[in-house]
């Protein structure tokens, strides 16, 4: 069960790597923005931010602002190889979040640009621009769910391991009671486990019943009285 959900987080953090990967491939060098006339001119992310290409004159500062959506994709990309530390779904899903909204509030400035003012009708924006808001809707909607996930495994570790130390299970009946008593309140037996949080209450297995006046021997199943310390059947100990 551990090595399946190892795989299945490997396999959604490998799904967020190919995602940011195609978002800096596209932000670096497919168009954002076209000439509305010409297709043949038009600028990546890179060029918009740095004012330069077959777009831009050479007098063009650019817009540095764009810089931020070429950044995060960038940060996702290391963050989800783990190259400076190994980042949790949490922290991946944050970014991706920031990325999304960066995108969005690019669009719709860019879009409120290019129908105005100087540039009204003279480019516009390229189909790769949803492709990149649809990969981080994607990224973001991956990152939710493997947090989800992450949160409900640890609430169900810690109430798995939620034994007090006072707990106790009984080797006879198999029952856990608690409090100070010195024998199981459910079948009188004095043989029984302390456990704390690192015992695995599965792990105690339990003995012959031998509480009461009798005990029953575990290989021919013959009853024998209990101070008999040998199976009058079989002769197996008890």
């Amino acid at each position: 069960m551990e090595k399946d959900k190892l795989n299945g987080g490997l396999f959604m953090k490998n799904l967020i790597r190919v995602g940011a990967l195609l978002l800096c491939i596209l932000f670096f060098t497919l168009p954002l923005v076209q000439c509305s006339q010409d297709s043949s001119y038009n600028a990546s992310g890179w060029e918009i931010s740095t004012g330069t290409g077959k777009l831009f004159s050479e007098k063009n500062k650019g817009y540095p602002l764009v810089f931020l959506l070429l950044i995060i994709p960038v940060i996702l990309l290391i963050a989800s190889l783990g190259i400076i530390k190994n980042y949790s779904f949490t922290e991946l899903r944050n970014i991706s979040i920031v990325g999304l909204l960066a995108k969005i509030v690019f669009l719709i400035y860019a879009n409120s640009l290019l129908k105005s003012g100087e540039y009204k009708g003279a480019f516009e924006l390229t189909g790769f621009n949803y492709l990149v808001l649809g990969i981080y809707i994607g990224l973001c909607a991956i990152a939710f769910y493997c947090v989800k996930n992450e949160s409900e495994d640890i609430y169900v570790q810690k109430e798995s391991s939620n034994i007090v130390h006072n707990d106790k299970k009984c080797r006879c009946c198999n029952k856990i009671f608690s409090g100070s008593y010195t024998a199981c309140p459910h079948c009188g037996s004095s043989l029984y486990e302390e456990l704390n949080s690192s015992t695995n209450v599965s792990s105690i297995s339990p003995i012959n019943t031998n509480y009461g006046d009798t005990w029953t021997c575990k290989k021919c199943n013959e009853v024998n009285p209990n101070t008999a310390p040998t199976c009058k059947g079989c002769g197996s100990y008890k």
